[in-house]
């Protein structure tokens, strides 16, 4: 994965290119470790045009950050106990080893930083926190406002509140967290929880690797190029955002994601994610003894199209 750095090249003359894709790319279709990206990144020509950071995790335990600009990159060993002493690294939209003033995403950063000591304090770190607590989240670290403490009592009238620097902002079109394997479990078992479209209206779906490149039918782009589960949450995201005049971007309807009825979007999809998560886990755990079983994955694959489906008609009339 890679989010975009705003200080690297800050003394360049050479233009970023946004070449993040390409090289992602690359490495998906060459590199199968840490070891083979980073000789990916110092065998092609420079400048890269590049303002990145690249997130990498391989099926030998490796994960590190690499802080990339057009001529160099440093890695950030998530495995070094120096930079990581609670195992873990987190990064937002600017480099640690670039020039400061520059930064970008620092409150955000703040946010998840908390979030993850906090957890890391009561060993809560997983896949669930993550998507839960964390991509989700409606705190603010620089104004100490957390959204849950003062809920609409319903979904009637609007409820405005200031919404920039939280972790979801309204620019936010996916989360995903990419979880790895251990010890000699196949890369097979690598789960991608992917929630496609705004996370504040949409539901978490995992997918793994077949042999066919599978997907749910409700992941997978149109002739248009649009997914289903993205064209029906961009509906229910108007509903959150529906100022479109001037700055209506920063203004967030609190009413309509959650209200003290229970009739809020979010609300509504906590139930729907959580039996997705459930039933994938049935699978996943007999996979881990046994190997994935590629049919078992379509099984599951076609099951969550119909359920996620009828779960929004059913909820949103979508």
């Amino acid at each position: 994965m890679n989010s975009a750095s705003y200080n690297l090249n800050n003394n360049d003359s050479v233009k970023d290119a946004d070449n993040e894709g390409y090289i992602m790319k690359l490495a998906l279709q060459t590199c199968a470790s840490l070891n083979d990206f980073e000789k990916l990144l110092k065998s092609l020509p420079k400048p890269l045009g590049i303002n990145a950071n690249f997130g990498v995790i391989d099926a030998q335990g490796g994960a590190a950050y690499y802080e990339t600009g057009n001529f160099r990159y440093t890695k950030i060993d998530v495995n070094n106990p120096v930079i990581a002493p609670f195992g873990y690294v987190i990064r937002t939209n600017y480099s640690f080893s670039g020039e400061r003033v520059t930064d970008k995403g620092l409150i955000r950063y703040n946010t998840a930083q908390e979030l993850f000591d906090r957890a890391s304090m009561t060993n809560s770190i997983s896949y669930s926190f993550i998507l839960k607590y964390v991509s989700r989240c409606l705190k603010h670290s620089l104004t100490k406002v957390n959204l849950y403490d003062n809920i609409p009592s319903t979904t009637q009238e609007p409820v405005f509140v200031n919404f920039r620097d939280f972790i979801p902002r309204n620019s936010t079109s996916a989360a995903i967290i990419v979880q790895g394997i251990k010890g000699n479990e196949s890369p097979q078992l690598t789960t991608m929880w992917t929630i496609l479209g705004s996370p504040l209206c949409s539901v978490v779906i995992p997918v793994w690797i077949t042999k066919n490149h599978d997907l749910p039918a409700i992941l997978a782009a149109d002739t248009n190029g649009n997914a289903k589960l993205c064209t029906i949450t961009l509906i229910l995201k108007k509903q959150l955002f529906p100022i479109e005049k001037e700055n209506g971007y920063d203004y967030l309807n609190l009413a309509a994601l959650l209200s003290k009825d229970r009739n809020g979007i979010y609300q509504k999809i906590v139930p729907i994610e959580d039996q997705i998560v459930s039933e994938s886990e049935k699978y996943i755990t007999r996979w881990r003894k046994d190997g994935i079983n590629e049919k078992e994955a379509l099984q599951f694959y076609h099951w969550v199209d119909q359920f996620v489906l009828e779960s929004y008609k059913n909820n949103f009339g979508l």
